[in-house]
């Protein structure tokens, strides 16, 4: 039946030729500046479709006797001619009929029996500089579609400049420059230095800085057959700007001078020698200071900033002297020479408050007590380095020491947890007032279109009534505290701690402002590790200073919201094992924390205590370095147990056509190894069968069946299809909808 109606359309077509046949269509025609190839398309088939004699319908003659090129026929209608090498400019071409082809039914071609096109004069196919800006004498290098007479192009040519009233004329550049400059255009390849097709050109008079210019290109560009271009073209450039050196540094407002703890640099527009750069110097009341040196970098297009490092003295005059006659790469004179040497002032060194850690840090109890010291004596405390403050900076503490409410253990971890998140997420954020009310009353800060504030301009602990004051030592009440580092004395405990600052406030944030600096620290001497599983948790306590265990010490497990999950001690090894799955949350919306939070703790009168309490706690996020992936450990966070299988195959080298046997096994994976699967209403009902190569694949539906051990099992057979693929095969165990299990590679091959 099928070939009944293949033959009837071939008839069909047959019979439609009987009205002899003619083209339809022709292209090129006319002038067209880059031909490639001629097609011709006719209105009926004109040959037996596939056959490798058919004669070519027209003969494609060009003036220019080195043009030739192949045909072929795409199909029984299209007919296409391509060129070797695409015609230059001024060539012209006629493709005429064949009067020697014939048609499939012996006819002679009718209507239109010649058709011409031509390449027309000379364009420019490829420029240099092909950016936006160039040199005041700045010379171009213009690519044409063919060879070019460079005289006409002379005449042709001309540079429009923006400001001036006439057009400037152009002049050629030949010999060693051309063949110099040839080497750097990025042509490739390199056109010889007799290629006609390649041109440079320069403006007779030199380009006033900053001036809009366009290079005109024709009418009137000759190609070496005389055809010449019968329009224009334009290149758009603007000239670069003069050279020039600006200074640079950071201030505190756009009214300061200089912030001596900061660098200053001086830029160029342009490049210089690295030899001009290292001899630029600023002269200070304490000696002349050298640029930073950078040996490494590559200077090829030389050096564009000169860098001086600080810290500069305050409150200073100083010199900025560049050397004698400093000239760019191009040659040219620094334009705002007559400002050097600049004078540049310092301003006094900037108002600082800052704790070495924020939003949170750990303070070993002992780390600054010398041998047979006391911790009377040597304190823990808070590093604290201030600056141009005032004398008397108000401080003030939130103390949550477990030592003095333990009969609130829950109460007090509550408490660390919800400080601890709050410090976090408030820690040099903008909030609107309402979600910082949000966040302080331990709620997820909803959406708000009110004005949002720096939260650095309000205070965590103004309304907090267990805040306690401390007093800083320093300097007197009239004078700014200089440069120091104040150590702020803390107990075992867990502390917030905040220091209010006018002078900070009226400097980085606004006039008569106050700004709030703030940190939270725990101050300890043990250390709390958490190893955590899907089945059980370990915790392990040990002391900071000596790395002793440190047994029955208090722990408590909690979720991110502060839900109480698991209570216990640590045993003489100082471990504390918790036999089940601790659950938890991506992330809690109270205090935007996730993962479980363990704290432990040692009365005052427990031996490694040293006579106070003792706290430290971990986050189950604290993993920064030592994520598992980092040390090729499988990683499963998913709260179920991890199902593997494995496929047993009666063979794994097979032909298409053939039939595999397998058989499924699974397991769980568990703690303590593989075990037997737990539910079999979660296993995977449906075996894939996919080729490697193609991703083609096939599915079969699974039984499980309970064996005599206990275990499931399941038998598959997959009578490979007579068309399948050559190539490997992968076996996956899926259940719908959820992650699939890969299983086995199956080596089938396909029939060659």
């Amino acid at each position: 039946m099928v070939g009944i109606r293949t033959f009837a359309l071939g008839l069909f077509l047959f019979g439609a030729t009987a009205t002899a046949a003619q083209i339809t269509q022709f292209s090129p025609q006319g002038e067209v500046a880059k031909i490639e190839s001629v097609k011709a398309m006719f209105d009926v088939p004109v040959i037996q479709f596939g056959d490798p004699r058919a004669a070519a319908p027209l003969d494609v003659v060009c003036s220019d006797a080195g043009v030739k090129g192949a045909s072929r026929w795409v199909d029984a209608r299209h007919w296409t001619y391509v060129f070797t090498n695409p015609p230059g400019p001024g060539v012209r071409c006629t493709a005429t009929v064949n009067p020697a082809f014939r048609t499939v039914d012996g006819k002679v071609l009718a209507g239109e029996s010649r058709f011409s096109f031509t390449t027309g004069g000379p364009r420019v196919s490829a420029s240099r500089p092909d950016g936006d800006y160039i040199s005041e004498d700045q010379i171009f290098v213009l690519k044409f579609n063919g060879a070019v007479k460079a005289d006409s192009l002379a005449e042709s040519a001309s540079c429009l400049v923006e400001g001036l009233g006439e057009a400037v004329p152009v002049r050629l550049v030949t010999g060693a420059d051309r063949h110099a400059i040839l080497k750097l255009s990025y042509f490739y390849p390199v056109p010889a230095d007799n290629d006609a097709s390649v041109q440079l050109l320069q403006c007779k008079r030199r380009l006033p800085a900053d001036a809009k210019v366009q290079l005109r290109v024709g009418p009137g560009v000759q190609a070496l057959s005389g055809v010449a271009s019968t329009r224009a073209e334009t290149l758009n450039y603007t000239v670069r700007a003069p050279f020039k050196a600006t200074f640079s540094c950071q201030r505190e407002n756009a009214r300061a001078a200089c912030d001596p703890v900061l660098p200053v640099s001086l830029g160029f527009n342009a490049g210089i020698s690295y030899e001009n750069a290292q001899k630029v110097r600023l002269k200070t009341p304490s000696g002349e200071r050298a640029p930073v040196a950078d040996k490494e970098s590559n200077h090829g297009e030389g050096v564009t900033e000169v860098r001086f490092s600080g810290p500069l003295p305050a409150l200073a005059q100083m010199s900025l002297v560049l050397p004698a006659n400093l000239k760019d790469d191009a040659g040219r004179e620094l334009s705002n020479a007559d400002q050097f040497p600049l004078s540049v002032s310092t301003a006094a060194f900037p108002p600082l408050v800052k704790f070495a850690a924020a939003p949170f840090g750990v303070i070993e109890r002992f780390a600054n007590q010398p041998s047979g010291g006391s911790e009377a004596d040597y304190p823990a405390s808070v590093p604290l380095t201030v600056r141009n403050v005032e004398a008397a900076l108000a401080t003030k503490e939130l103390s949550v020491s477990t030592g003095k409410v333990s009969d609130y253990i829950a109460q007090n971890d509550v408490d660390v947890l919800h400080w601890f998140a709050r410090v976090a997420r408030l820690q040099e954020n903008d909030w609107t007032p309402a979600q910082i009310k949000e966040i302080m009353a331990d709620k997820k800060p909803q959406s708000d279109k009110g004005k949002a504030i720096n939260t650095r301009e309000i205070s965590m602990l103004d309304t907090v009534a267990s805040a306690r004051k401390l007093t800083l030592p320093g300097a007197a009440k009239s004078d700014l505290r200089p440069f120091e580092v104040i150590g702020i004395p803390v107990d075992p405990g867990f502390h917030v701690l905040e220091i209010e600052s006018p002078r900070l406030g009226e400097s980085l944030i606004a006039p008569k402002k106050s700004m709030y600096v703030r940190t939270s620290v725990l101050v300890t001497n043990l250390g709390v590790h958490l190893k955590r599983g899907r089945d059980d948790a370990l915790v392990w306590v040990t002391t900071l200073d000596e790395g002793k265990v440190v047994p029955d010490a208090a722990i408590a497990v909690l979720s991110c919201s502060g839900q109480l999950l698991a209570t216990g001690k640590t045993d003489a090894q100082g471990l504390w094992h918790y036999p089940k799955a601790l659950a938890s949350h991506d992330e809690c919306d109270s205090t935007g924390l996730s993962g479980i939070f363990v704290s432990a703790r040692i009365p005052a009168s427990h031996p490694l205590a040293r006579h106070k309490a003792d706290y430290a706690f971990v986050l189950s996020t604290w993993d920064q370095g030592i994520e598992s992936w980092r040390f090729n450990v499988p990683t499963d966070n998913s709260p179920t147990r991890s199902v593997v299988a494995h496929t047993v195959f009666d063979r794994t080298l097979l032909r298409a056509g053939e039939t595999v046997s397998m058989k499924h096994f699974v397991r769980d994976q568990t703690r303590h190894g593989l075990g037997l699967p737990g539910n079999a209403g979660t296993l995977p009902d449906t075996l894939v069968i996919t080729h490697d190569g193609s991703g083609e694949h096939y599915e079969q539906p699974l039984t499980w069946l309970h064996t005599a051990s206990g275990g499931l099992d399941a038998v598959s057979r997959f009578a490979i299809p007579k068309t399948a693929k050559l190539g490997t095969y992968s076996v996956t165990l899926v259940r719908k909808n959820h992650r699939a299990v890969q299983s086995g590679d199956d080596g089938a091959q396909g029939a060659s």
